[in-house]
Formats: C-alpha cells, sequence, structure tokens
C-alpha cells in the first residue's frame, strides 16, 4: 500500500504513525475471535468508546511497504528464493544497524525529499529496469554504491558471502568497470601486454596490425548459466522432433525443399539418440530482462572455441582482472577436453553398432583453405595427448579403398601421393554447403559416409537444423500439430517470424511482402546456407531504394527474411594500446553445445546493430561470477 505519509521528514515518529492508522479504514475487527467487518469506518471512530483489544492484530490490517509492530517489518522482499532472502537480510542488517552506513545511505539519497519522489523513482524503475537516470546517474550506480557500503559495514564473513547472492549480471559488470578499471598507467601497461600476447598467440592472425580488444569481459552469473542449459534443452527436444519429422513426413521434407543429393544423405544418416554432437546457438539475449531471441544455430563447422581459449588467457593478464578475482569468484569454459569426452562419448554409440575398434584413429577434415587450422591442431593435439591418433587431412584428400577410409600425404622423396592413416571417426568441420558444392571432389568422403564405414561427427542429418530455413519450418502450420501447445508458445516467443524469399510465398502473401518492402527497418535478409554473415544485408543499413532493388535481386536464390531481433547493449572499453573511454557495444551471445547440451558461451559484440565480420565484430573473454 505504498510509503508511509511524512514518514521521510525529520520530525515523523511514534505519535505521527499512530495518527496515520487511526485515521484510516482498517476493515476488519477481531473481538473475542469473532471477525466483524468495520466497512470504512477508521480506527478513531470504531474505538471511541473502546480499547483496542489486540494492537498486534490491529497493526497488521495494514499493508505499508514498511510497517512497525514489535519490530520494523519490511514487506518489499517477499517471494524470493532462500539465497535472494539470506542476501537481503543481510543487507538490511548492514544498513540499519550501522550509524556510518545509515549516513552514507542517508547522503547517498539526500536528493529524495518526500514519497512522491520515491513514487517517481519506482515508476521509472518499472518502465525503464536498469536504464532508469536517478539524478543524473544510472540505477546500476546506485545499486553498486548500496553494495558497497553494506559490505564495509559487516563484519562478518558469512554475511558478505550472502551479500553477494542478490548480485545479477548488470551488477556484476558494473562492479568490474566501475570498482577495478582506472584508466591509468596499470590498465594501459595491461593493454600492451595483453595485445603482445595475443599478437603472439595462435590466433594472431586476427591481429595483423594495431591489436583492438575489448578491455573488459563478459560476466555471466550462475543464475544465467541455468537458464541457457533450459534453453538448450527445451529447444533440443523441439528441433530433434523436426529432425524425426523430416525423416518419416515428406511434407516436412519438401518444406525444405533440399535437392535429391543432400536428402539423400540426410536420410542414410546414422540416427542414435544423440542427434547432434556438436553446435552453437547463438541468441540475442537481455542481461537484464532475461528475455531472448534465437539468432541461428550453428551445426556445421562450429568454431572460435581456441578465440575464447587464449582471449581468457590474455584476460589474466589484465591488471583489472587480477584485483577482481582477488574479490569474486570466477571461472572460464573448458571446450577442448569436454568436446574430447563427448566426441568418444558419441563415437561409442556407433562403435557397438558397426563393430568398430574401441580406439579411434580420428580425422579432423575441411577444405582447409577455408577452415582454421590453427584451431584444428589445437584440437589434434588434445586428441593425440588423450592417446587417440589424429590426423588433418583436406575433405578432398581423402581415399576410398577396400572399404576404408584414408588420410593421404605426399612423399617428400618421390613426390607421390600416399595413403596414410586408416579412419574410424571424422571431426567433421566442413560445412555441408562447401560439400555439396564440391560434390564431385568429395566422392571418397561421401562413399565412406554412406557405407558407415566411419563414424562421422555430426552426420548430414544436422543440415536440417543449420539451414536457417529451420526458422521458418518452425513456424509453419504443418508443424505446429505435431508440437505440444508449451513447444508453440516458446517458438513463437523466441523464434524469430521468417518468411522464405520466393515468388510462390509473394504470390501467397502479397500484404506481408508489401509490409516488409515499406517497413525495411524492421527486418533483416539473411543467405538460408552460408557462414561468416555471407549475404546478410539489414533493412536499416540501405535506403529504401536499395532495399527494394536487393530484395528483387535475392528473389528465388534461397533467402530469407526475418523481423530484426532487439540488440542488448552494454558498456565496454576499445583498447588499442590505450584507453579512454567507456563506449556501448551490442551483443550476441553464442551458446555451446556438445551433445546436445549447454557447455560454454562465445560473447561477441560490435559497436553497431549489427553483430559481423564487416561491421568490427570483436570476441570478448566470458567468466562465469559464482556466489
Amino acid at each position: 500500500c505504498g510509503y508511509l505519509p511524512d514518514s521521510l521528514c525529520d520530525n515523523f515518529d511514534l505519535i505521527k504513525y499512530a495518527d496515520f492508522l487511526l485515521n484510516k479504514p482498517f476493515l476488519i475487527d477481531n473481538h473475542n475471535e469473532e471477525l466483524i467487518y468495520t466497512k470504512n469506518i477508521t480506527g478513531n471512530e470504531y474505538y471511541c468508546d473502546k480499547k483496542i483489544e489486540k494492537i498486534d492484530y490491529y497493526l497488521s490490517m495494514f499493508f505499508n511497504h514498511v510497517r512497525i509492530k514489535k519490530y520494523i517489518e519490511i514487506r518489499c522482499a517477499d517471494g524470493n528464493d532462500l539465497d535472494k532472502i539470506l542476501g537481503y537480510t543481510s543487507l538490511i542488517k548492514a544498513l540499519a544497524y550501522n550509524e556510518k552506513a545509515k549516513k552514507e545511505i542517508f547522503d547517498l539519497f539526500n536528493f529524495i525529499k518526500s514519497e512522491s519522489d520515491l513514487n517517481d523513482i519506482e515508476k521509472n524503475i518499472k518502465q525503464q529496469g536498469y536504464k532508469t537516470i536517478i539524478n543524473d546517474k544510472q540505477i546500476t550506480y546506485y545499486i553498486f554504491k548500496i553494495l558497497t557500503i553494506a559490505n564495509n559495514s559487516l563484519d562478518n564473513e558469512i554475511e558478505k558471502k550472502y551479500l553477494k547472492n542478490i548480485i545479477n549480471t548488470p551488477v556484476i559488470n558494473y562492479i568490474y568497470s566501475e570498482n577495478y578499471v582506472n584508466f591509468d598507467k596499470d590498465d594501459i601497461e595491461s593493454i600492451k601486454q595483453m595485445g603482445i600476447f595475443l599478437k603472439n598467440s595462435p590466433i594472431g592472425f586476427y591481429y595483423k596490425n594495431d591489436v583492438t580488444l575489448y578491455y573488459l569481459p563478459k560476466i555471466y552469473c550462475e543464475k544465467d548459466i541455468i537458464k541457457f542449459e533450459n534453453i538448450v534443452n527445451d529447444f533440443y527436444k523441439i528441433l530433434n522432433k523436426i529432425i524425426h519429422l523430416y525423416k518419416k513426413d515428406k511434407n516436412i521434407r519438401d518444406l525444405f525443399a533440399f535437392d535429391d543429393k543432400l536428402n539423400e544423405l540426410i536420410m542414410n544418416s546414422f540416427e542414435t539418440d544423440i542427434l547432434v554432437p556438436m553446435s552453437r546457438i547463438d541468441l540475442f539475449f537481455n542481461e537484464e530482462t532475461g528475455q531472448y531471441k534465437f539468432c541461428e544455430i550453428n551445426t556445421d563447422g562450429t568454431s572460435s572455441m581456441l578465440e575464447d581459449k587464449i582471449l581468457n588467457e590474455a584476460l589474466n593478464l589484465s591488471v583489472a582482472y587480477k584485483k577482481f578475482i582477488k574479490d569474486y569468484n570466477v571461472h572460464s569454459f573448458e571446450l577442448f577436453d569436454t568436446w574430447i569426452n563427448e566426441f568418444i562419448l558419441y563415437y561409442d554409440r556407433f562403435k557397438n553398432i558397426y563393430n568398430k575398434p574401441d580406439k579411434p584413429n580420428i580425422l579432423i577434415t575441411d577444405f582447409l583453405e577455408k577452415g582454421i587450422t590453427t584451431e584444428f591442431k589445437v584440437f589434434k593435439d588434445y586428441f593425440i595427448n588423450r592417446g587417440y591418433n589424429s590426423e588433418i587431412c583436406d575433405i578432398r584428400d581423402l581415399v576410398y579403398k577396400d572399404d576404408n577410409l584414408y588420410t593421404t600425404y605426399i612423399d617428400e622423396n618421390t613426390n607421390e601421393k600416399k595413403l596414410g592413416m586408416k579412419v574410424d571417426a571424422i571431426y567433421r568441420r566442413a560445412v555441408t554447403s562447401d560439400i555439396m558444392n564440391n560434390y564431385d571432389l568429395v566422392l571418397d568422403f561421401i562413399k565412406a559416409v554412406k557405407n558407415k564405414k566411419v563414424c562421422l561427427i555430426g552426420d548430414f542429418h544436422t543440415q536440417i537444423i543449420h539451414n536457417k530455413i529451420i526458422f521458418y519450418v518452425l513456424h509453419s502450420d504443418l508443424v505446429k500439430k505435431y508440437l505440444t501447445k508449451e513447444e508453440n508458445i516458446f517458438i513463437k516467443n523466441h523464434i524469430p517470424w521468417t518468411f522464405i524469399l520466393n515468388d510462390k510465398n509473394i504470390n501467397e502473401s502479397d500484404n506481408v511482402y508489401q509490409s516488409i518492402l515499406n517497413n525495411k527497418n524492421d527486418y533483416i535478409l539473411k543467405p538460408t546456407d552460408s557462414y561468416g554473415s555471407k549475404g546478410v544485408v539489414a533493412g536499416r543499413e540501405v535506403s529504401q531504394n536499395e532495399w527494394k532493388n536487393i530484395l528483387s535481386e535475392c528473389n528465388n536464390k534461397h533467402y530469407i527474411i526475418q523481423e530484426f531481433a532487439d540488440i542488448y547493449f552494454s558498456k565496454n572499453i576499445i583498447a588499442k594500446n590505450n584507453i579512454d573511454n567507456y563506449i556501448y557495444n551490442s551483443n550476441l551471445t553464442n551458446l555451446y553445445c556438445y551433445n546436445e547440451k549447454f557447455v560454454g558461451i562465445l560473447s561477441r559484440g560490435s559497436q553497431t546493430d549489427m553483430i559481423s565480420m564487416r561491421h568490427d565484430e570483436m570476441t570478448m573473454p566470458t567468466i562465469v561470477y559464482k556466489k
């Protein structure tokens, strides 16, 4: 029921509180255990000639944010989980029982003069969340200051630990940027050391000239990690249904309209209880609200694990990070040994059916001029360190002979091509579109896969969810009838509305197409199967005439149009041998999944609302704050 009138005035006391209570209707009396409805009669009127029998009961009939009984009761924390209740209790103790802390809080909020000011602030918070500005400062500033004052006033280490329970993602990122970065010579020296490290690292080819990087890591809280795990679990229940439906229902296959060669490979693929051994699901995730929309699903050539690893190693050179981890418990994700474990787990399912060896010879393959070979070499070393024979070989150089697939190499003495390792399992990094575009050049690879002579990780049915047409299919009426009510709601809330750009759809939905044409800022154009943001055009990037021409040129050429998802922007620092100020960067949260389980995050950003290589995309190291 709001704040107590005049409670912020210096002369507010218990007499004024009693006057307030007695001059309001209290609704129900309790007399001799009988409940009596008192309607709109005030306490003064009802008890004018009699004594209040049960003072505690009378006091409990008023539901202000703060009320007084035998103690001061703060009601705003109802309905939280135990961790937050313990944190909130520590916060109240810290601020209410320490005179120094109390004075610091009053000084911090000395611009609040009345309940009206509080009501205005509360209204703004409900409407704007963490973007709320109070007295020319963002609300995160005040949360940080309150927590700092509270922490300094607590002596008990357990209570200090409880206090950290109420820190969430926007707050922990603010704490890092405001409390541990000073823009001083130590930070500048950190930048130089990080730059040298990155330039000399296996991903140094990203940094040919002066090293430019984000100085602040992306920090997530444990509750975000739990949310990501649930997102992946829920999404894969749906995606697996679609893969099974594709194989069973021609009408579903017709929605994808894959060519005959690809369809044959999909229908022939190895199917077990795990359908997608590796993927990266890209999200537009709002760190303040927890809302999200999917951007795309990568099952072919899922990459950048090495980039994440090295950026986290470089982060250890940051003086800000070194100070931060003295006060806060954090960890990063391990994506290499974890993959070896999941790779073998998947292979074991194949070997038990097709009588393959317990310890496979493992091939990493791609069109090597297109692949990230530095990352391949790291994966190869991890396989070898775990006791597996492993080689990297171009997919075009594989040879199928006597029902076995072999790598090849050039003999240095004779300059002849010779057979190398017999392959049992393939870690496929070659994307399906490249394989299909070079089909006649990879026939030996195709034969071995078709004949189940090698375990392909992942097999060609992963293309069903890798191709961006999956977003259109998920919204189709044909698919909806196979999904539960909850799954259809999940799709409606989180899968961007998608339109296939072809004559058939334009003719059937001309009014929809006209809306796309006339509201370019609301849409983005994407090829159905490409990578590295090739061919992607946002309507807001081009003029109206350019948008019209682009749609015309891309019609009937395997393009989709999607609603443009809202992008979350957060504070960071662009570092290039120096740092001077904060910028705001857009965010793309990429969830790594091994065997359909969430295992890690790749965080990417840009200074525009388009996150791609041609828009100065950069990757941030990702860490998780543990309470």
